[in-house]
Protein backbone atom coordinates (compact mmCIF):
# COMPACT_ATOMS: atom_id res chain seq x y z
CA UNK A 1 0.00 0.00 0.00
CA UNK A 2 1.62 3.72 -0.95
CA UNK A 3 1.55 5.76 1.37
CA UNK A 4 -1.30 8.31 0.09
CA UNK A 5 -3.65 4.92 -0.04
CA UNK A 6 -2.65 4.49 4.01
CA UNK A 7 -2.95 8.20 4.72
CA UNK A 8 -6.76 8.16 3.23
CA UNK A 9 -7.50 4.71 4.45
CA UNK A 10 -6.86 5.81 8.23
CA UNK A 11 -8.32 9.57 7.97
CA UNK A 12 -11.90 7.60 6.71
CA UNK A 13 -11.27 5.19 9.08
CA UNK A 14 -10.38 7.90 12.13
CA UNK A 15 -13.39 10.43 10.65
CA UNK A 16 -16.17 7.00 10.99
CA UNK A 17 -14.55 6.23 14.29
CA UNK A 18 -14.61 9.63 15.36
CA UNK A 19 -18.93 10.17 14.07
CA UNK A 20 -19.34 6.75 16.46
CA UNK A 21 -17.91 8.25 18.74
CA UNK A 22 -19.31 11.33 18.80
CA UNK A 23 -23.21 9.67 18.16
CA UNK A 24 -22.84 7.03 20.73
CA UNK A 25 -20.98 8.79 23.67
CA UNK A 26 -21.32 12.89 23.23
CA UNK A 27 -22.19 14.14 26.83
CA UNK A 28 -24.05 17.49 27.01
CA UNK A 29 -27.29 19.30 27.50
CA UNK A 30 -27.43 22.35 24.81
CA UNK A 31 -28.45 20.66 21.30
CA UNK A 32 -26.79 23.69 19.67
CA UNK A 33 -23.88 23.67 20.97
CA UNK A 34 -23.54 20.12 20.64
CA UNK A 35 -24.51 19.77 16.72
CA UNK A 36 -22.11 23.06 16.37
CA UNK A 37 -19.15 21.07 18.03
CA UNK A 38 -19.94 17.99 16.47
CA UNK A 39 -19.64 19.47 12.68
CA UNK A 40 -16.69 21.71 13.41
CA UNK A 41 -14.81 18.59 14.86
CA UNK A 42 -16.26 16.19 11.50
CA UNK A 43 -15.26 19.28 8.90
CA UNK A 44 -12.16 17.99 7.81
CA UNK A 45 -8.53 18.41 8.67
CA UNK A 46 -5.24 16.48 7.90
CA UNK A 47 -6.49 13.90 10.87
CA UNK A 48 -2.04 13.53 11.59
CA UNK A 49 -2.47 12.93 15.42
CA UNK A 50 -4.29 10.30 15.40
CA UNK A 51 -2.77 9.19 12.58
CA UNK A 52 1.12 9.31 14.42
CA UNK A 53 -0.28 7.87 17.36
CA UNK A 54 -1.63 5.02 15.76
CA UNK A 55 1.83 4.29 13.84
CA UNK A 56 3.85 4.54 16.77
CA UNK A 57 1.42 1.96 18.63
CA UNK A 58 2.05 -0.19 15.30
CA UNK A 59 5.50 0.78 15.23
CA UNK A 60 6.49 -1.08 18.43
CA UNK A 61 3.74 -3.89 18.51
CA UNK A 62 2.67 -4.30 14.71
CA UNK A 63 -0.47 -4.54 14.85
CA UNK A 64 -3.00 -1.55 14.35
CA UNK A 65 -6.51 -2.74 16.04
CA UNK A 66 -9.80 -1.32 17.30
CA UNK A 67 -8.43 0.11 21.10
CA UNK A 68 -5.95 2.10 19.36
CA UNK A 69 -8.25 4.10 16.97
CA UNK A 70 -10.54 4.88 19.42
CA UNK A 71 -7.53 5.83 22.06
CA UNK A 72 -6.37 8.02 19.19
CA UNK A 73 -9.51 10.17 19.17
CA UNK A 74 -8.09 11.88 22.31
CA UNK A 75 -5.69 13.63 20.40
CA UNK A 76 -7.89 14.54 18.12
CA UNK A 77 -10.44 16.01 20.18
CA UNK A 78 -7.77 17.75 21.61
CA UNK A 79 -6.77 19.36 18.53
CA UNK A 80 -10.33 20.77 18.12
CA UNK A 81 -10.81 21.96 21.46
CA UNK A 82 -7.17 23.94 21.32
CA UNK A 83 -8.10 25.32 17.70
CA UNK A 84 -11.63 26.94 18.89
CA UNK A 85 -9.81 28.96 21.68
CA UNK A 86 -6.87 29.33 19.47
CA UNK A 87 -9.45 31.68 16.52
CA UNK A 88 -10.94 33.24 19.48
CA UNK A 89 -7.43 34.32 20.96
CA UNK A 90 -6.41 35.64 16.99
CA UNK A 91 -9.75 36.94 16.35
CA UNK A 92 -10.10 34.65 12.87
CA UNK A 93 -13.13 33.83 11.16
CA UNK A 94 -12.34 31.07 8.81
CA UNK A 95 -11.17 27.66 10.18
CA UNK A 96 -10.84 24.71 7.85
CA UNK A 97 -12.58 26.39 4.83
CA UNK A 98 -15.53 27.61 6.97
CA UNK A 99 -16.24 29.90 9.89
CA UNK A 100 -14.75 29.38 12.97
CA UNK A 101 -16.76 28.16 15.91
CA UNK A 102 -17.28 31.55 18.02
CA UNK A 103 -18.94 32.95 14.41
CA UNK A 104 -20.63 29.87 13.66
CA UNK A 105 -22.25 30.17 17.61
CA UNK A 106 -23.01 34.47 16.79
CA UNK A 107 -24.73 33.56 13.69
CA UNK A 108 -26.68 30.69 15.52
CA UNK A 109 -27.53 32.73 18.56
CA UNK A 110 -27.22 36.67 17.28
CA UNK A 111 -24.39 38.03 19.37
CA UNK A 112 -20.70 38.20 19.20
CA UNK A 113 -20.44 38.23 23.04
CA UNK A 114 -22.89 35.34 23.32
CA UNK A 115 -20.87 33.36 20.31
CA UNK A 116 -17.32 33.95 21.86
CA UNK A 117 -18.75 32.93 25.15
CA UNK A 118 -20.72 29.44 23.79
CA UNK A 119 -17.56 28.53 21.80
CA UNK A 120 -14.90 29.18 24.62
CA UNK A 121 -17.42 26.58 27.17
CA UNK A 122 -17.55 24.11 23.65
CA UNK A 123 -13.70 24.20 23.92
CA UNK A 124 -13.40 23.75 27.16
CA UNK A 125 -15.95 21.02 26.80
CA UNK A 126 -14.17 19.53 24.08
CA UNK A 127 -10.59 18.82 26.14
CA UNK A 128 -12.62 17.20 29.10
CA UNK A 129 -14.36 14.38 26.51
CA UNK A 130 -10.78 14.03 24.95
CA UNK A 131 -10.06 11.69 28.06
CA UNK A 132 -13.03 9.58 27.31
CA UNK A 133 -11.87 7.67 24.34
CA UNK A 134 -9.06 6.99 26.38
CA UNK A 135 -10.57 5.69 29.46
CA UNK A 136 -12.86 3.39 26.94
CA UNK A 137 -10.22 1.12 25.74
CA UNK A 138 -8.64 -2.07 27.31
CA UNK A 139 -5.62 -0.84 27.76
CA UNK A 140 -4.41 -1.92 31.42
CA UNK A 141 -5.37 0.92 34.13
CA UNK A 142 -1.42 1.74 34.45
CA UNK A 143 -1.09 2.13 31.19
CA UNK A 144 -3.78 4.27 30.76
CA UNK A 145 -2.68 6.63 33.47
CA UNK A 146 0.69 6.46 31.97
CA UNK A 147 -0.78 7.62 28.71
CA UNK A 148 -3.13 10.35 30.73
CA UNK A 149 -0.08 11.84 32.36
CA UNK A 150 2.19 11.86 29.11
CA UNK A 151 -1.14 13.95 27.53
CA UNK A 152 -2.23 16.56 30.86
CA UNK A 153 1.82 17.42 30.73
CA UNK A 154 1.75 17.83 26.41
CA UNK A 155 -1.80 19.73 26.89
CA UNK A 156 -0.17 22.21 29.86
CA UNK A 157 2.89 22.84 27.45
CA UNK A 158 0.65 23.71 24.81
CA UNK A 159 -1.53 26.65 27.00
CA UNK A 160 2.00 27.60 28.39
CA UNK A 161 3.11 28.01 24.80
CA UNK A 162 0.39 30.19 23.83
CA UNK A 163 0.58 32.62 26.76
CA UNK A 164 4.37 32.99 25.52
CA UNK A 165 3.24 33.50 21.69
CA UNK A 166 0.82 36.20 22.67
CA UNK A 167 3.71 37.49 25.23
CA UNK A 168 5.96 37.51 21.91
CA UNK A 169 3.83 39.87 20.50
CA UNK A 170 4.61 42.70 22.93
CA UNK A 171 8.27 41.80 22.44
CA UNK A 172 10.34 43.93 20.14
CA UNK A 173 13.69 42.31 19.52
CA UNK A 174 13.57 38.38 18.88
CA UNK A 175 15.21 35.60 18.20
CA UNK A 176 14.91 32.24 16.59
CA UNK A 177 16.09 30.83 20.04
CA UNK A 178 12.62 32.53 21.50
CA UNK A 179 11.05 31.54 18.00
CA UNK A 180 11.43 27.72 18.73
CA UNK A 181 10.83 27.86 22.64
CA UNK A 182 7.30 28.92 21.80
CA UNK A 183 6.85 26.58 18.84
CA UNK A 184 8.02 23.35 21.16
CA UNK A 185 5.59 24.63 23.95
CA UNK A 186 3.03 25.46 21.51
CA UNK A 187 2.99 23.01 18.84
CA UNK A 188 5.48 20.32 19.28
CA UNK A 189 3.49 19.66 22.78
CA UNK A 190 0.49 18.74 21.32
CA UNK A 191 1.10 17.80 17.51
CA UNK A 192 3.74 15.56 17.70
CA UNK A 193 5.10 14.65 21.07
CA UNK A 194 2.02 13.94 22.72
CA UNK A 195 0.55 11.52 20.02
CA UNK A 196 3.85 9.67 19.37
CA UNK A 197 4.97 9.30 23.13
CA UNK A 198 0.84 8.01 23.88
CA UNK A 199 1.47 5.43 20.85
CA UNK A 200 4.53 4.58 22.23
CA UNK A 201 3.28 3.92 25.46
CA UNK A 202 0.18 2.11 24.56
CA UNK A 203 2.15 -0.29 22.63
CA UNK A 204 4.96 -0.75 26.05
CA UNK A 205 7.82 0.69 24.46
CA UNK A 206 11.05 0.33 25.85
CA UNK A 207 13.15 3.44 27.16
CA UNK A 208 15.29 3.25 24.14
CA UNK A 209 12.42 3.55 21.55
CA UNK A 210 10.68 6.47 23.12
CA UNK A 211 14.00 8.21 23.44
CA UNK A 212 14.18 7.88 19.68
CA UNK A 213 10.39 8.90 19.20
CA UNK A 214 11.07 11.92 21.42
CA UNK A 215 13.91 13.15 19.46
CA UNK A 216 11.68 12.49 16.01
CA UNK A 217 8.61 14.14 17.38
CA UNK A 218 10.99 17.44 18.15
CA UNK A 219 12.58 17.75 15.20
CA UNK A 220 9.25 16.93 12.78
CA UNK A 221 6.80 19.06 14.73
CA UNK A 222 9.14 22.46 14.62
CA UNK A 223 9.32 21.77 10.81
CA UNK A 224 5.24 21.25 10.37
CA UNK A 225 5.15 24.63 12.45
CA UNK A 226 7.62 26.11 9.86
CA UNK A 227 5.93 24.91 6.85
CA UNK A 228 2.68 26.37 8.59
CA UNK A 229 4.19 29.60 8.61
CA UNK A 230 5.24 29.78 4.85
CA UNK A 231 1.46 28.39 4.15
CA UNK A 232 0.79 31.37 6.22
CA UNK A 233 1.68 33.44 3.71
CA UNK A 234 2.05 31.52 0.46
CA UNK A 235 -0.58 29.10 0.47
CA UNK A 236 -3.63 28.76 -1.61
CA UNK A 237 -6.56 29.74 0.80
CA UNK A 238 -8.49 27.21 -1.46
CA UNK A 239 -6.43 24.47 0.33
CA UNK A 240 -5.23 25.77 3.53
CA UNK A 241 -8.97 26.62 4.31
CA UNK A 242 -7.53 30.17 5.73
CA UNK A 243 -6.64 33.84 4.41
CA UNK A 244 -2.78 34.49 3.32
CA UNK A 245 -2.88 37.54 5.44
CA UNK A 246 -4.13 36.49 8.63
CA UNK A 247 -1.20 36.00 10.10
CA UNK A 248 0.58 39.43 8.65
CA UNK A 249 -2.68 40.84 9.95
CA UNK A 250 -2.46 39.22 13.51
CA UNK A 251 0.96 40.29 13.62
CA UNK A 252 2.23 36.59 14.08
CA UNK A 253 6.21 35.97 15.48
CA UNK A 254 6.79 33.54 13.17
CA UNK A 255 10.46 32.62 12.03
CA UNK A 256 9.82 35.26 8.27
CA UNK A 257 9.13 38.17 10.66
CA UNK A 258 12.01 37.18 12.65
CA UNK A 259 14.45 37.25 10.19
CA UNK A 260 13.25 39.78 8.09
CA UNK A 261 13.33 42.63 11.35
CA UNK A 262 17.08 41.50 12.04
CA UNK A 263 18.20 41.54 8.38
CA UNK A 264 15.53 44.81 6.67
CA UNK A 265 17.30 48.40 6.47
CA UNK A 266 16.31 50.67 8.80
CA UNK A 267 13.48 52.58 6.56
CA UNK A 268 12.53 48.96 5.64
CA UNK A 269 12.39 47.79 8.82
CA UNK A 270 10.40 50.63 9.97
CA UNK A 271 7.72 50.51 7.57
CA UNK A 272 7.48 46.13 8.11
CA UNK A 273 6.88 46.48 11.47
CA UNK A 274 4.06 49.18 11.45
CA UNK A 275 2.70 47.49 8.98
CA UNK A 276 3.01 43.89 10.61
CA UNK A 277 -0.21 43.19 12.77
CA UNK A 278 -2.70 45.95 11.25
CA UNK A 279 -5.75 44.09 11.38
CA UNK A 280 -6.28 47.20 8.48
CA UNK A 281 -4.22 46.53 5.75
CA UNK A 282 -5.01 47.16 2.49
CA UNK A 283 -4.42 44.58 -0.18
CA UNK A 284 -0.87 46.73 -1.72
CA UNK A 285 -0.06 46.43 2.13
CA UNK A 286 0.01 43.11 2.03
CA UNK A 287 1.92 42.71 -1.00
CA UNK A 288 4.47 44.66 -0.09
CA UNK A 289 5.24 42.93 3.28
CA UNK A 290 5.40 39.59 1.68
CA UNK A 291 7.48 41.12 -1.49
CA UNK A 292 10.13 42.79 2.16
CA UNK A 293 9.95 38.96 2.81
CA UNK A 294 10.99 37.37 -0.43
CA UNK A 295 13.72 40.35 -0.94
CA UNK A 296 15.44 40.63 2.44
CA UNK A 297 15.51 36.39 1.82
CA UNK A 298 13.71 35.52 4.62
CA UNK A 299 11.49 33.14 2.87
CA UNK A 300 14.95 31.22 1.57
CA UNK A 301 16.21 31.28 4.87
CA UNK A 302 12.95 30.05 6.44
CA UNK A 303 12.71 27.24 3.32
CA UNK A 304 16.65 26.23 4.41
CA UNK A 305 16.14 25.67 7.74
CA UNK A 306 12.47 23.96 7.34
CA UNK A 307 15.18 21.35 4.74
CA UNK A 308 17.55 21.19 7.92
CA UNK A 309 14.50 20.10 10.13
CA UNK A 310 13.33 18.05 7.63
CA UNK A 311 17.08 15.85 7.83
CA UNK A 312 17.44 15.86 11.07
CA UNK A 313 14.03 14.35 11.19
CA UNK A 314 14.74 11.51 8.76
CA UNK A 315 18.09 11.16 10.11
CA UNK A 316 16.60 9.68 13.47
CA UNK A 317 13.80 7.49 11.80
CA UNK A 318 17.29 5.36 10.84
CA UNK A 319 18.19 4.62 13.94
CA UNK A 320 14.70 3.60 15.29
CA UNK A 321 14.40 -0.18 16.81
CA UNK A 322 10.62 -0.72 15.15
CA UNK A 323 9.07 -2.26 12.47
CA UNK A 324 10.70 -1.57 9.02
CA UNK A 325 7.19 -0.65 7.59
CA UNK A 326 6.70 2.05 10.32
CA UNK A 327 9.64 3.40 9.41
CA UNK A 328 9.18 3.51 5.73
CA UNK A 329 5.29 5.22 6.88
CA UNK A 330 7.40 7.73 9.30
CA UNK A 331 9.95 8.82 6.31
CA UNK A 332 7.20 9.31 3.93
CA UNK A 333 4.88 11.10 6.38
CA UNK A 334 7.94 13.55 7.01
CA UNK A 335 7.87 14.41 3.13
CA UNK A 336 4.39 14.73 3.38
CA UNK A 337 4.19 17.56 6.08
CA UNK A 338 6.86 19.42 4.65
CA UNK A 339 6.05 19.47 1.04
CA UNK A 340 1.97 20.00 1.78
CA UNK A 341 -0.15 22.54 0.57
CA UNK A 342 -2.85 22.43 3.17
Amino acid sequence: MTFQSLLVKRRHLIENKLREYLDKHWIGEDPTLKQSLKDFVLRGGKRLRPFLLIEAYRGVTGQEHDDIVTASLMVEFTEGSLLIHDDIIDRDTVRRGGPTLHKVMESLLGDTHVGVSSAIVGGDLLLIQSIKPLLDTSFSESTKLHALECWLSAVSQCYFGQIYDITLMQKGQLDESDYFHMVDLKTVSYTTFAPIMIGAILAGADEHTKSCYKEYAIYLGRAYQVKDDLLGIWGNPNKTGKPVDSDIKEGKRTLLYIYAINHLSVGDREWFQHHWGNPNLTAADVAKVKQLLEDVGARKYTERRLAELTSQALSVIDKMPIMEESKTVFRELTEFIVTRSY
